[in-house]
């Protein structure tokens, strides 16, 4: 901000000249002088002289605002240029769940150390529970799990809706079939699902439950990769979302069908930080940046979804 501006701004705070003199430590004449040139500048007066000392002009209040505002601008840049220092001399902690951080997170976190030379970052593969419990507890700064829950603590970056479909082998039965049986029928089938604490058996279990069926999976496991291993064995059928089996679809490992059902079966993924901390540098900077680069993601899935289904 010029000299002139300071000047002015300070008579406009104080009323008067003087004052406004001894609160910057310089003299009446200079300030008056700094005044002078500003009204010159802008051809119009910005204070009335009136006898209980200056009072300000329309234009005077339109400029204070201006100047106001500019000096709140200028504020928060000077708190971003420091928020990216600190991130690219800095540290961060991302935790994803499994199937992210083995096909999507890699790249993402290559572009970021090429921009961001300076900073480190941890990576936390986990499960939704555990992911929850760290950004909690403040262990991670960032999480992107599915379905974490709602808590105030909780500020949601960014989300997206992953679509859950029919997973199986490319020589199982379903593979040469002209069409997929109803999902009811589909239910019956061997069904290696994830435990109870996954949330993407509790969405199969409320399908299941309006379709008046009882789940009776041949295999629970724990592991994503442990029922993907499976169907490619033609052990059985899962469902899993789309980020679950991008690799192994796109390399005709596996199939993959999106669910066709009255009922829309999507996974609710989440980018989110901890309301109740300070991580400035991360939402301001790093978290946008991760967001932008999930969209990208996105994008690459719903490519995906609209090629042929391998049958």
């Amino acid at each position: 901000m010029t000299q002139a501006a300071r000047c002015f701004l300070a008579i406009a705070e104080a009323g008067s000249i003087r004052k406004a003199a001894g609160r910057l430590n310089l003299s009446a004449s200079s300030v008056n002088r700094h005044l002078k040139q500003l009204e010159w500048h802008l051809n119009t007066p910005l204070f009335d002289r009136v006898p209980t000392g200056m009072r300000l002009t329309d234009a005077g209040k339109l400029l204070v605002a201006e100047l106001q505002t500019a000096e709140q601008r200028f504020a928060r840049l000077a708190n971003d240029i420091d928020s990216l220092k600190g991130l690219k001399q800095g540290h961060i902690s991302i935790g994803v769940v499994e199937c992210f951080g083995r096909e999507f997170l890699p790249e993402i976190l290559t572009e970021l150390r090429r921009d961001f030379p300076g900073l480190s970052i941890d990576v936390h593969i986990e499960r939704n529970s555990v992911l929850t419990e760290k950004l909690l507890a403040g262990t991670i700064d960032l999480a992107l799990g599915f379905d974490l829950p709602e808590f105030p603590e909780f500020r949601t970056i960014a989300d997206y809706h992953i679509p859950v479909g029919l997973v199986f082998s490319p020589s199982h039965a379903l593979a040469t079939a002209d069409r997929l049986p109803p999902l009811s029928d589909c239910l019956k089938q061997d069904l290696l699902l994830p435990e109870k604490s996954f949330g993407l058996f509790q969405t199969l279990e409320h399908v299941a439950a309006t379709a008046g069926i009882r789940l009776h999976p041949a295999i629970v496991a724990n592991s994503i990769e442990s029922l993907k291993t499976l169907a490619r064995n033609g052990t059985g059928i899962t469902f899993l979302t789309a980020l679950d089996v991008y690799d192994e679809v796109t390399r005709n490992l596996l199939c993959f069908h999106p669910i066709e059902s009255n009922i829309q079966l999507t996974e609710h993924l989440r980018l989110c930080v901890n309301a109740h901390r300070d991580h400035s540098h991360v939402e301001e900077i790093l978290a946008p940046r991760i967001g932008r680069d999930l969209r990208r993601v996105e994008q690459r899935l719903f490519d995906f979804l609209q090629q042929p289904v391998q049958m």
